[in-house]
């Protein structure tokens, strides 16, 4: 029982010589993994481009939770190879960051993550109505490295990947996104 509570104790014991809070806004590539072929038909998303920004705070040495607000333009959903209907999404995303390596340069961190994603409507190209999307919730995974560059700036730097559809009313479309993402952050 002495062993646990040590354990316990060095687990949620912030580093009192660490920066604890970590502020970031970064520029975000995002690449759909997933096409939906049903015999000759194909449904999918292209990629595009996005930013985010947010927090993470660090309650141990090893651990962190970070938050963030991310936002994409222009997912063309794609029928056959046409251009079905153009969305956007913009999504606040929760992650437990675990820190596998973390010296005076470098943080390599990974963890699981929840979001809640919004979609706007698909709009569809001339006339066509517009087509409602459902918001929805999506888990995934991230992994990040970020380097030192001043005493308290880091360029930093990684991957997100999110099981994540746009569901709307005639069906759904796997986007599955992998997000790579690069930009600045403030430890503190």
């Amino acid at each position: 029982m002495r062993y646990l509570a040590l354990i316990l104790a060095l687990a949620v014991t912030p580093d009192v010589a660490a920066q604890p809070w970590k502020i970031f806004a970064t520029v975000d590539y995002v690449e759909p993994t997933e096409v939906e072929k049903v015999g000759r038909i194909s449904f999918g998303a292209l990629d595009t481009y996005g930013w985010s920004f947010g927090a993470e705070w660090r309650f141990s040495v090893w651990g962190g939770f970070a938050a963030d607000y991310s936002h994409a333009d222009d997912y063309e959903i794609e029928f056959n190879g046409q251009v079905f209907g153009v969305t956007s999404a913009s999504q606040i995303t929760g992650a437990l960051n675990m820190h596998l390596i973390d010296t005076d340069h470098w943080d390599l961190h990974f963890g699981p993550t929840l979001s809640y994603v919004r979609w706007n409507d698909l709009d569809r190209p001339g006339k066509i109505p517009n087509l409602d999307v459902d918001n929805e919730w999506a888990v995934g995974i991230q992994a990040g490295l970020d380097y030192r560059v001043a005493r308290y700036l880091w360029v930093v730097g990684g991957l997100r990947y999110s099981q994540l559809d746009v569901q709307h009313s005639t069906g759904s479309v796997g986007v599955d996104p992998l997000i790579a993402r690069v930009g600045l952050a403030v430890r503190f």
